[in-house]
């Protein structure tokens, strides 16, 4: 388990991603952008994300698009849209 806000779990993660070639796939809101804002020392505001909705209690729909990023100690992840 990793967090993006306590970091928790993010070094074994890393570690696991290492010289990989990775897709971070999953429900929508769930954090998937969070966690690689975390794992690449990015501000919250460089991987666009959304906070937890105050209406429905649930993430918020914001990646629209996969994207590929390139860990500098080697892999790549790809971050996919959320399944709604």
């Amino acid at each position: 388990m990793a967090s993006s806000h306590t970091q928790d779990g993010l070094k074994p993660l890393e570690e696991a991603l290492t010289n990989r070639i990775s897709i971070f796939a999953g429900q929508s809101g769930v954090g998937k952008s969070s966690l690689l804002n975390a794992l690449l020392g990015l501000s919250d505001d460089s991987i666009l994300t959304n906070d937890v909705s105050n209406v429905s209690g649930l993430g918020q729909h914001t990646t629209t698009a996969a994207r590929l990023y390139h860990f500098p100690h080697g892999g790549d992840v790809i971050d996919s849209p959320g399944v709604r």
